[in-house]
């Protein structure tokens, strides 16, 4: 009943083993670039035949039940997240950023978002879009965030022009 996890060099998660209620392990890998940044992470691969175990388990030939895929531009934010499924793509998002918001698309069914933040980096308005992607043309509902001038959220003004006071 002992999970295990295994680090690298460098001290970064490479590897955990679980028990799983059946017997046997429930196996996560996870993979770095150059820069530290995780890229890869392979989850849900189930060991029925060895019990969790200190040393690192070799990889299962075949894709894992479970992977997530991770890009990230140059200055080390995430530019796209892709969740596969016995290396089939189930979903991907994209994330961009400007100087002073970040949008991110959404997966099939899901709604896009928007994020502006101030020079604090407090979010100061979130636009959720009513497609997958966030686009300018999609229908779309604003909520606006203000803030005291020491940092506390003051008042929250919701899609439908309702007010909510905090300090």
């Amino acid at each position: 009943t002992t999970t295990f996890t295994s680090y690298d060099a460098l001290l970064r998660v490479r590897q955990t083993q679980a028990p799983t209620p059946r017997g046997g392990r429930l196996i996560t890998t996870m993979a770095y670039d150059d820069r530290g940044l995780v890229t890869s992470t392979d989850g849900d691969i189930f060991d029925e035949d060895n019990p969790p175990a200190g040393e690192v388990a070799e990889p299962v030939e075949g894709q894992p039940p479970a992977r997530t895929l991770t890009t990230y531009d140059g200055a080390g934010r995430v530019r796209t997240t892709t969740f596969l499924t016995h290396g089939e793509q189930q979903w991907s998002t994209t994330t961009t950023y400007t100087g002073d918001s970040v949008a991110t698309s959404a997966p099939r069914g899901g709604s896009a978002s928007r994020v502006y933040t101030d020079a604090t980096g407090q979010v100061t308005r979130r636009i959720t879009y009513s497609s997958t992607e966030p686009t300018e043309t999609a229908e779309s509902l604003s909520t606006v965030f203000m803030h005291t001038p020491g940092g506390q959220l003051d008042t929250v003004t919701a899609p439908d022009g309702s007010d909510r006071s905090y300090y």
